[in-house]
């Protein structure tokens, strides 16, 4: 941290510091503000009185805290805000009586920093997360989403570690669309997974959502699109010393009226090889067969004759 102020003392034995009028900057991850006091204890501890904070760069005042006493201990990744208030373009948006925040890469349970935006179609934004530290193998953060326009958005994304690999299972529910009311419930999941054990790999990602307008007029981070589809596949691999083998399904969920998609229901990747059989030989040889749906009707035609 560098600080500057107008006034400092400091005692050389103690290390103990006072600083008034300060302005203070992180040096290795974002972080700014200025204060009334700063008051240093040795090394190990930090008090601000009449503090402010925030990550945006010099010269941009787009939000802030500010607090009548900011405290942070050396050791710790957060710093406790006592009566703060949240702080956009130094208009106050709300206020608790305490908060903390994470000023240096972390993990505990808390608000994270929240965002303030502005859209045509959905008006004023506003999001909030809550990252809530389970487990060291489980973690979830849950964003409320306030669109003075169509409502409010829940966003969870709950991320999980096993001993079969990583992955994550995200959710958008908007229980009342007020540009859409004919509409139900409207929401999204993507559910992914990858990893590696032994011999065995496994992938999967899942997406679906409650209607095919939903990315027309939501802004969201649900699955993968292609071609007016959002992916729905999985599949498992063994792979051997001398051959490998893959069994894969793999499904979409179509976003336009008359789309037609395709399912593999399964697809089996076969391969073997044998490199450098002699020195100037090597084999190989891939199979694979695929078993293919789809939802359009099928015609059987006329046969022909000739006489």
């Amino acid at each position: 941290m560098m600080v500057t102020s107008d006034y400092l003392q400091a005692n050389l034995e103690s290390e103990d510091t006072t600083l008034n009028n300060a302005q203070y900057k992180m040096l290795c991850t974002p972080g700014r503000g200025e204060a009334k006091r700063v008051f240093k204890n040795g090394t190990s501890f930090y008090e601000l009185e009449d503090g402010t904070y925030t990550t945006c760069p010099d010269e941009d005042k787009s939000w802030r805290f500010s607090a009548s006493k900011i405290e942070k201990e050396d050791s710790s990744l957060f710093a406790d805000l006592y009566h703060p208030k949240f702080e956009v373009m130094n208009v106050p948006i709300f206020y608790l009586p305490y908060l903390r925040v994470p000023v240096e890469e972390g993990r505990l349970t808390g608000f994270l920093y929240p965002s303030v935006t502005w859209s045509d179609r959905d008006g004023i934004e506003t999001e909030t997360p809550f990252y809530w530290n389970i487990h060291p193998q489980l973690d979830a953060t849950f964003t409320p989403k306030y669109m003075s326009e169509r409502g409010v958005q829940l966003k969870t994304n709950m991320r999980y570690l096993t001993p079969i690999g990583s992955g994550s299972l995200y959710s958008e529910y908007l229980p009342d669309d007020q540009l859409n009311p004919e509409l139900d419930t409207r929401w999204g999941f993507n559910w992914q997974h990858s990893g590696v054990q032994g011999h065995w790999r496994y992938e999967a990602d899942y997406s679906k959502v409650s209607d095919i307008g939903y990315f027309q007029s939501i802004d969201s981070n649900v699955g993968k699109r292609e071609d007016n589809t959002l992916l729905q596949t999985g599949e498992i691999s063994y792979r051997g010393l001398d051959w490998n083998s893959t069994v894969r399904v793999r499904d979409f969920q179509a976003l336009t009226e008359g789309t037609s998609v395709y399912r593999l229901m399964p697809q089996v990747d076969l391969n073997y090889y044998a490199p450098q059989v002699t020195d100037w030989l090597d084999v190989s040889v891939p199979a694979q067969l695929s078993v293919f749906a789809n939802d359009r009707p099928h015609v059987n035609p006329k046969p022909h004759g000739h006489i």
